[in-house]
């Protein structure tokens, strides 16, 4: 579910353009950046079963990155970070924020439990499991995929202001990346070993030897960045008022989105 996952994060960043969709892309894969460190780590568990190059389906123990308590902590926390980044923003815009980046994080263990088999863990490693099992049938979870990226992907690109070439380029990158999820998940080969299937993960973003190299916090937005932190969320600071020594918040709502 890498390609829907990034496409549930275009459409969150549709929702707050003053935001760069990168960090909402890296919110909705945080979850999965915690599980492979945790694998690295010891902390967590992942096997290749002998039946993977039908299924494509590895089996995961994963209480602490992808249990539900532990996806609403990780999406507490992430909150906090984004309002801690953003301390210039006026309180309802700043909490706004933090909402949907937690949201973005949330939205992980959502669509993971769709499509993984029941292994997501309610409370704790010894609890009671979730999943849906859609992979289980495998073409129709990639049409819901395909329409979870080809839907966040129309609303970002609506009503956006990016130029013609950024939405085409936008467009391409995020269209591959769902053909390379359709291929990890489909014909590629089974990863040679868990570790090697985690360390792989944190450097290209997908467990496959044959997915680009390019890490997940840098795939959508380097080529067209225009902020970084700590003028990421707010590219436009607020303005001073005209009374010597004093300064008030000014509403941001001509700010426009920060890819322009």
């Amino acid at each position: 579910m890498f390609a829907g996952h990034i496409g549930v994060a275009l459409a969150i960043g549709r929702a707050e353009r003053r935001v760069n969709v990168g960090v909402f892309v890296a919110a909705a894969l945080w979850l999965d950046a915690v599980l492979w460190l945790f694998v690295l780590l010891g902390l967590e568990s992942v096997r290749i079963p002998a039946d993977f190059a039908t299924t494509h389906q590895p089996e995961f123990v994963f209480p602490w990155s992808h249990g539900l308590m532990a996806a609403a902590a990780w999406s507490a926390l992430t909150a906090a970070v984004a309002a801690w980044l953003c301390p210039r923003a006026a309180r309802g815009v700043r909490w706004r924020v933090a909402a949907l980046v937690a949201g973005a994080v949330f939205s992980h263990w959502l669509l993971d439990a769709l499509v993984h088999r029941p292994e997501l863990p309610l409370v704790g490693d010894e609890s009671a499991t979730f999943g849906l099992a859609l992979w289980d049938h495998m073409p129709l979870a990639l049409l819901a995929e395909a329409a979870i990226v080809l839907l966040g992907l129309g609303l970002f690109l609506s009503g956006g202001g990016l130029s013609r070439g950024k939405s085409i380029a936008l467009a391409i990158v995020t269209l591959l990346v769902l053909l390379f999820t359709v291929i990890g998940m489909t014909v590629a080969p089974a990863p040679p070993s868990a570790m090697a299937m985690a360390s792989s993960s944190l450097e290209n973003g997908e467990p496959k030897s044959w997915f680009p190299p390019c890490p997940p916090w840098t795939w959508i937005w380097e080529p067209i960045r225009s902020s970084t932190w700590p003028n990421l969320v707010f590219p436009a600071r607020l303005k001073s008022s005209s009374s010597p020594g004093h300064s008030v918040a000014r509403p941001m709502e001509d700010a426009g989105p920060n890819w322009r």
